[in-house]
């Protein structure tokens, strides 16, 4: 007489059954090594990866978009005095552009703010990561990148978020990408504003 076919549980999350008090995943086949908290399990998907929904959160997209902000402070300059002071024909003048540049409140803008952004940045990378650790992806990306550049964190994470959940993940790349082509292009034009206003000062100036 022959034995009845053992039925395995399906995939799923179950208790530890070497009794850590976590969930264990169960592959259908044998125990996977991952493990996760009681309360975590509501962000991970039936596969076992973490769910699409939450390979997001608010501080990736705080490292994406926070670099850019002191940027901003370019608009704001008085670069028509700035050029009007470096072409005046009184030597002393000229003497005083570079001061006028650096006490400008949003050149100071664009300085102090860079180097906050810049901490901040590396402290959210690290508030990231320890998300991702909650939510179940295995071994994140390091925030320790952050401190060579934001963008090295934001591609390094996505890579890695990909290739241990599956799928998705790799939003951040293509914001970081757009974000990058829009920076070029305006800044682009606004080098090519100052550029003109340069020449039509000097022009006025010495004819």
């Amino acid at each position: 007489m022959s034995e009845p076919t053992r039925v395995l549980p399906k995939p799923g999350w179950y208790p530890d059954p070497n009794g850590s008090g976590r969930r264990r995943w169960w592959t259908g086949l044998g125990w996977s090594d991952r493990f996760a908290e009681p309360g975590q399990i509501a962000g991970l998907s039936r596969s076992g990866s973490t769910s699409n929904e939450s390979l997001y959160g608010e501080w990736i997209w705080l490292v994406l978009v926070l670099p850019y902000v002191p940027a901003l402070g370019m608009f704001f300059i008085d670069w028509q005095r700035f050029i009007a002071l470096l072409t005046s024909p009184n030597p002393d003048m000229v003497e005083l552009a570079p001061l006028q540049l650096i006490l400008d409140p949003a050149y100071l803008f664009v300085v102090i703010g860079g180097w906050v952004s810049y901490f901040l940045v590396i402290a959210f990378a690290a508030a990231d990561r320890a998300r991702l650790k909650r939510v179940g992806v295995d071994r994140p990306f390091h925030w320790a990148f952050a401190i060579i550049s934001a963008n090295i964190y934001v591609i390094g994470r996505s890579i890695v978020v990909n290739r241990r959940a599956g799928a998705g993940g790799l939003a951040p790349i293509w914001v970081l990408l757009g974000l990058i082509a829009l920076s070029s292009v305006v800044g682009a034009l606004v080098g090519v504003w100052i550029g003109r206003e340069f020449f039509e000062t000097v022009y006025a100036v010495y004819g």
